[in-house]
């Protein structure tokens, strides 16, 4: 097996499993009952391309099958323009777990984030000793993925979306700053020449 597809199956595994809190999280939150499609599209209207959890559009289909086979949540039939629906809730069992499992995933992000934190400071003191053949080939950018990482975590522990969105558009207006800023020091280095 290669290895980014041993990478791809280790992943795999990892978005499927937080792929279940989500799904329970959003039925527990939102109606008493939703349809897999729906359920999809709220999926995508918190975090954007669903492709990060689910590879097909049907494949959320096979773990909502593993969730309901764990009784966390269960679904009726109903009959909608003459199509039978599966409209899922999360059963007592789901919400009994889910707090637990919030805690568990609040933990391990904090120890995720920890682990990063202290890679970037060591990124740091490595990234500004740039030797002539990292300036011949490609720069390392460890530093700028981790600091993307950084990015996304805050933007995804934001409660609202329009608190995300206002988050993004401070962003946008400091890299603009950061750009400005850049172009200047690139000025007064060609005007050096």
């Amino acid at each position: 097996m290669a290895m980014q597809d041993e990478i791809a199956k280790y992943f795999k595994k990892m978005r499927r499993s937080f792929s279940h809190f989500i799904i329970l999280s959003i039925l527990n939150s939102g109606d008493a009952e939703i349809h897999g499609y729906e359920l999809k599209k709220r999926i995508e209207a918190e975090f954007g391309d669903t492709k990060e959890f689910f590879e097909t559009d049907s494949s959320i289909y096979p773990v909502l099958t593993d969730l309901k086979k764990k009784g966390l949540l269960d679904f009726h039939e109903r009959i909608v323009s003459g199509r039978t629906q599966k409209q899922y809730f999360i059963t007592d069992r789901g919400k009994e777990l889910l707090p637990e499992m919030e805690r568990q995933y609040m933990f391990f992000n904090s120890k995720i984030r920890m682990f990063f934190s202290s890679l970037a400071e060591k990124g740091l003191k490595v990234s500004f000793h740039v030797n002539l053949d990292e300036l011949e080939g490609n720069l390392d950018n460890k530093l700028l993925n981790l600091t993307l990482y950084d990015l996304r975590q805050k933007i995804s522990e934001l409660p609202t979306k329009e608190m995300k969105l206002k988050y993004i558009s401070i962003i946008y207006d400091k890299i603009s700053m950061l750009q400005s800023e850049i172009k200047k020091i690139e000025k007064s280095l060609k005007s050096l020449l």
